[in-house]
């Protein structure tokens, strides 16, 4: 009797669980889709790449691997402090960290460094809110991934700031 009652407990809380975050994952799947788009759409890019490059994946696994360290680790370890000043930071971290990576370009970029860390900064802010609401990493990981897997999806070869 007490292990079917502690598996119902289990199989109820993990159905609660998965409801919860799965709506956020939804979210996040709409709100990377719409920001790689909004961004290819801005710089005259396709607004789905035609075929996928294996870098894309890269890149996928490069943003999902930003997100575990800004939103995950660090915003995790500042929420004990404060939650509010740990998503301004983790978002503002991540921001200065991206800017960095552009300012001495080895090839043109069509980018203005403030513009990079304003929308940097601002997609932050909602990864780091969709962090707290959720009490998950997955849904601003998955957003982040799909953003990546569809502006650089359609890149031959790594750009430079990967190197």
């Amino acid at each position: 009797m007490y292990l079917r009652n502690m598996e119902e407990i289990r199989h109820r809380f993990m159905l609660r669980c998965f409801k919860s975050t799965g709506k956020w994952l939804g979210l996040s799947i709409v709100i990377g889709s719409l920001i790689a788009l909004l961004h290819n759409w801005a710089f005259h890019y396709p607004l789905f790449p035609q075929k996928l490059y294996p870098f894309a994946f890269l890149a996928a696994a490069i943003g999902a691997s930003e997100e575990l360290l800004f939103r995950g680790y660090i915003q995790g370890q500042l929420r004990l402090l404060n939650p509010l000043f740990a998503g301004f930071f983790a978002a503002f971290s991540h921001s200065l960290y991206k800017t960095c990576l552009f300012i001495l370009p080895a090839e043109s970029y069509d980018y203005s460094l403030a513009y990079l860390f304003i929308l940097t900064f601002v997609v932050g802010l909602f990864f780091a809110w969709i962090t707290e609401k959720s009490k998950s990493i997955y849904p601003a990981l998955l957003a982040h991934a799909l953003f990546d897997i569809l502006v650089y999806g359609a890149l031959k070869v790594a750009p430079y700031w990967v190197f």
